[in-house]
């Protein structure tokens, strides 16, 4: 994910990411999108999607460590 976070942390260019580890994608994102079957079932900032424990548990299966 380093590499993923130096790209990312000048704001210059945008990174995609697509990763079933939640928590590391996160712990460096400023956006998130979460699609489930093909659909868009969250986009906002990174940070609301790491609080809503329900939301990831639902739809990524596994809850992000306190």
């Amino acid at each position: 994910m380093a590499v993923f976070e130096e790209l990312a942390k000048d704001g210059s260019r945008a990174v995609v990411l697509v990763e079933q580890h939640a928590e590391a994608a996160l712990a460096f994102a400023t956006r998130a999108i979460l699609m489930a079957n093909g659909t868009i079932v969250h986009e906002g900032p990174a940070a609301d999607l790491s609080a809503d424990k329900s939301l990831l548990h639902r739809h990524v299966g596994v809850g992000i460590a306190p």
